[in-house]
């Protein structure tokens, strides 16, 4: 499955969103979206949302705010 790793909310269905912060070394995760200012959009190949939130502990942007996982849903099936 992919995840966007998504520091800030930009999808309309927030009901699947985790949001990932690091603070003194600890990562927080809260289920739901972050409701911050619009940083930026990263789109990973994640096999779990495990996963996707080690990659969102890398971010800069879990260390100074918070960075949002939400799935994203493969339609390449409906691609000609």
């Amino acid at each position: 499955m992919r995840y966007a790793l998504l520091s800030y909310g930009g999808d309309p269905d927030t009901a699947l969103a985790t949001t990932v912060r690091v603070r003194g070394g600890q990562t927080l995760i809260e289920d739901g979206p972050y409701a911050g200012d619009a940083l930026g959009v990263s789109v990973i190949e994640a096999e779990s949302l495990d996963e996707a939130i080690e990659w969102a502990v890398e971010l800069p942007a879990a260390h100074s705010g918070a960075v949002e996982i939400r799935p994203v849903h493969d339609n390449s099936e409906y691609r000609e």
